[in-house]
């Protein structure tokens, strides 16, 4: 309440019941229903009033929101999933083994989980799609993997012609040449090592990126090799 000579007025709100309709109006993208009534008086007996609401369709808002990930988050699966189908037809289905050769098939995956990897790392840091060095160095490291694979299909054609394409690990004798396949996990780690370091030096990650990145590179590399840039892709899709 408040008075200023023979003038005063009053200021009502008063809560609208839910069941009444009440006109809806539209501001921008969102859409808002009154649910608030508010009541002006004066000493003059004049009346006037007006509809008010917060209420915010959050539902709405969610689905919004959903949708904008979708679109602008859809490339990094289907990398992943073409990398997935490629494995599939360009290796996979070549080869009908298990137990030890069946390790080695797995490990033989390598360069098609890092094309997806790198691809996602460059979609989600295209200023590094023209930076001579970190495109080298990315080449480089891809070509380590190719390494990996190579040597790994080298042991299982052994143990294939040895007989011994279904044996478990612990029965099979030593008939395979393991030399390439052992030493290529580690050209995959040193080759992995500089990305991270040029990403930091190009500003696209900071100093705690950068650590995490490299100490994953201690991660066993005969499971992932260089996972070091696996931690680099998470790090710039975040």
């Amino acid at each position: 309440m408040e008075s200023h000579g023979d003038m005063s007025s009053s200021l009502e709100i008063e809560e609208r019941p839910k069941a009444l309709p009440l006109p809806v109006a539209t501001s921008g993208r969102r859409r808002i229903e009154p649910s608030y009534r508010v009541t002006l008086s004066t000493m003059n007996g004049e009346r006037g009033s007006c509809s008010v609401s917060l209420v915010m369709f959050a539902s709405r808002d969610r689905v919004r929101g959903f949708t904008r990930v979708l679109r602008g988050w859809w490339p990094a699966p289907c990398f992943v999933a073409v990398a997935v189908v490629a494995h599939q037809v360009l290796l996979t289905s070549h080869y009908d083994v298990g137990g030890h050769a069946g390790e080695h098939l797995g490990s033989a995956s390598a360069p098609f989980m890092a094309a997806a990897i790198l691809a996602i790392l460059f979609w989600a840091t295209p200023a590094a799609r023209r930076q001579a060095e970190v495109l080298f160095a990315t080449v480089v490291s891809f070509g380590t993997t190719l390494l990996v694979m190579i040597g790994n299909l080298r042991v299982i054609d052994d143990l294939v012609v040895a007989g011994y394409s279904h044996t478990p690990t612990s029965s099979v004798p030593d008939v395979a040449n393991h030399t390439l396949a052992n030493s290529s996990i580690w050209y995959a780690v040193a080759a992995a090592l500089p990305v991270p370091l040029l990403f930091r030096r190009r500003r696209h990650i900071g100093n705690h990126a950068t650590i995490g990145a490299v100490a994953a590179m201690i991660f066993p590399p005969w499971i992932i090799p260089g996972a070091g840039v696996v931690v680099l892709t998470i790090v710039r899709c975040v």
